[in-house]
C-alpha cells in the first residue's frame, strides 16, 4: 500500500547528467600513479572548477588520501592544511590553482575495499534539502491504554520525511582509482 520513495544518490546523478565528470584513473592510462597522477589530478580539477564556486567538499577513502600523499612526497607541490572546520565537520583544506577542496575521509569509502581509492567532489551550494513532510511530533497512540500487550514505557518520535535536490552536475565529480597504477 504505501508509496516507496528513494533518492538516486550523488554518484548516479553525476554519472547520468555529466558522465565526463566520472573518471577512472587506471582505465585512462598505462602509466603508474607516480608518473602521471599529478597531471591526472590537475586536468580533472581544471575541468571541475570551470563551473560553480571556488570551494568544493570531497569525501574520499583512505586509499585516495594515501595516493595524494605519495604525490606530495614526490613533488612537494600540494598545499594541504591539516584541519579546518567547515560544514560542521573537521576537514583537510587542499588549495589548488583552480580552487579549494575540503577533503574528508568518509567511512563508506574507507570500509568498502572497492571504494577505498575513490573520491566524490561536490558543491554543497548545489544540494538542497526538500522535505516531503516537515518535522512533526508523533505521540504514542497506545498511551493510557494498558493491557497485557502494553510495554513499560513510551514510544514517541520526531519524524521528518525528506529528500535532497541536486543541481548542476558539472560542478561535481567522481574520481576512481586514485593512487592505483594505470592498466590501459
Amino acid at each position: 500500500g504505501k508509496p516507496l520513495r528513494t533518492m538516486g544518490g550523488l554518484v548516479p546523478f553525476v554519472n547520468t547528467n555529466e558522465s565526463s565528470n566520472v573518471i577512472n584513473y587506471p582505465a585512462s592510462t598505462a602509466l603508474t600513479w607516480l608518473q602521471a597522477g599529478e597531471d591526472f589530478i590537475d586536468e580533472s580539477l581544471e575541468q571541475l572548477f570551470r563551473f560553480g564556486g571556488d570551494t568544493r567538499l570531497a569525501v574520499c577513502g583512505s586509499g585516495t588520501l594515501l595516493g595524494i600523499m605519495r604525490l606530495v612526497k614526490l613533488s612537494s607541490t600540494f598545499n594541504i592544511t591539516p584541519t579546518q572546520l567547515a560544514f560542521g565537520i573537521s576537514v583537510m583544506k587542499w588549495v589548488t590553482p583552480f580552487g579549494t577542496i575540503l577533503l574528508k575521509r568518509h567511512p563508506l569509502f574507507t570500509y568498502r575495499a572497492h571504494r577505498t581509492n575513490d573520491m566524490l567532489i561536490l558543491d554543497p551550494d548545489n544540494i538542497k534539502t526538500r522535505p516531503f513532510r516537515d518535522t512533526r511530533f508523533k505521540k504514542d497512540p497506545r498511551i493510557n491504554e494498558g493491557g497485557y500487550t502494553d510495554i513499560d514505557g513510551v514510544k514517541e518520535e520526531w519524524l521528518t520525511e525528506l529528500t535532497y535536490e541536486y543541481h548542476w552536475a558539472n560542478t561535481m565529480m567522481y574520481l576512481t582509482g586514485i593512487g592505483l597504477d594505470g592498466t590501459a
